[in-house]
């Protein structure tokens, strides 16, 4: 297209010469963008040498930031920092220009230059590679802002970084509808043909203030129970009360639910609430996961099994967290369990994701990078302290939230779905 513009151009050159006429030189070129603005994509998080799931959109705007259509801009990754679908756009009606971005081999921050013709007008674009080739495509709702958005992000790579393996693709060759618990979910529409690799998250908002925040798992595969198509909702006024921290802190511990913590835990659990009440040494033996555990300062607890998991108020928090009053604000502990209570928020800003929690996602089948592991030690003397019977909780620092949840489990006796009606 720029071809024939300059072929044009020359054209009316002669033709003026000819004439004893004189083209100004601002009528032979393009006028230039006073800046080009990031409209959506900066910040992603992908795995190396593979395309960024949203696109990379811009848009052109003149001193009074009016959208200028029409104007040529060139989009340059930096050195090593991969490749774009197109290396030079034109934008549309409302000044805006858009490319896929596949990210390079570099793990790490890499960088896509957005320039006018003249270059007068730049913008960079950051994306961060890492090596992991687990990945959750995040579908964001419409109403999120770029710093929520960001934040999300960073609670849902906290797995990202830790689970390493790829898992099999899903494909959906008539496409795919959400229905029953994920029905209000349009973000988990699928066109036809689409993949999902490796999981589809979808953050949805609600109005209604009747839950803070919940997951809902809406597919997994069924041969192996992993999980592939998963929202989290979250109501409007819990969302727009957290700061970027607790949000994060909120979804990387919902997101863990999600991926299989606690619900496909099925018999590999001892003494679960949900068969023998409040209050029963529930726990998780596994060989490896209680390792880590005594790894952790837990070497010393003689207060029942290991490792012990919360073992009160099924089905909001026993059974699927560590329990509150050992491991207190560890990721996964029921102190985090946020949507309980709407005006919660981490007791730290950045809850540590321990290898004990790992060593306990190894056991549902993850591949595992244990190096990635936060530094964690169990807090004492909370840790050896003994449970005291009918005597306070250890989740009682949140509220229980009275629902009456519908369950499904498959033939091994996994909690594969939890709905709340």
């Amino acid at each position: 297209m720029r071809t024939e513009r300059s072929g044009v151009v020359a054209f009316l050159a002669l033709v003026l010469a000819g004439c004893g006429g004189e083209l100004e030189p601002e009528e032979l070129s393009e006028p230039e963008p006073a800046a080009i603005e990031i409209v959506s994509g900066d910040n992603q998080i992908q795995g190396r040498g593979r395309d960024l799931h949203e696109p990379v959109v811009v848009r052109a705007v003149d001193a009074a930031a009016t959208p200028m259509a029409g104007m040529t801009l060139s989009f340059v990754p930096g050195p090593g920092n991969g490749s774009v679908s197109a290396g030079s756009t034109v934008t549309d009606s409302i000044g805006e220009a858009s490319v896929i971005w596949r990210l390079g081999e570099t793990v790490g921050v890499q960088e896509l230059t957005v320039m006018s013709a003249a270059g007068s007008a730049q913008a960079t674009v950051n994306a961060t590679a890492r090596e992991s080739d687990f990945d959750i495509q995040i579908v964001f709702a419409a109403t999120l802002t770029p710093e929520q958005k960001d934040a999300v992000r960073a609670g849902v790579e906290r797995w990202t970084q830790v689970i390493v393996n790829d898992l099999r693709d899903i494909s959906f060759p008539q496409g795919y509808a959400p229905n029953n618990h994920c029905s209000g979910s349009r973000g988990l529409t699928i066109a036809p043909g689409a993949v999902v690799d490796d999981v589809r998250l979808t953050i949805d908002v609600s109005e209604s203030d009747r839950l803070g925040v919940y997951g809902g798992l809406c597919d997994w595969r069924t041969d192996t129970s992993e999980p592939f198509l998963v929202n989290i909702v979250l109501t409007s006024s819990l969302l727009n009360s957290l700061d970027p921290a607790a949000l994060s802190g909120l979804v990387a511990h919902q997101t863990g639910h999600l991926l299989g913590f606690g619900w496909r835990w099925g018999r590999l659990l001892r003494n679960r609430v949900r068969e023998f009440g409040d209050g029963a040494d529930t726990h998780f033996p596994d060989a490896l996961t209680v390792a880590a555990f005594d790894d952790a300062g837990g070497s010393v607890y003689d207060e029942g099994g290991k490792v012990p998991v919360e073992n009160y108020e099924y089905p909001q928090l026993g059974d699927h967290h560590w329990r509150g009053n050992v491991f207190q604000d560890e990721l996964m502990s029921a102190w985090n369990h946020g949507w309980a209570n709407p005006g919660w928020k981490p007791t730290s800003d950045n809850p540590p994701l321990s290898a004990i929690t790992l060593q306990s996602m190894a056991t549902l089948g993850y591949e595992i990078d244990l190096s990635q592991a936060d530094p964690y030690m169990l807090p004492t003397p909370a840790a050896v302290a003994p449970r005291l019977s009918g005597g306070p909780r250890s989740a009682s620092r949140h509220a229980t939230l009275k629902v009456n949840p519908v369950e499904i489990f498959d033939d091994s006796g996994n909690l594969v779905s939890i709905i709340n009606k």
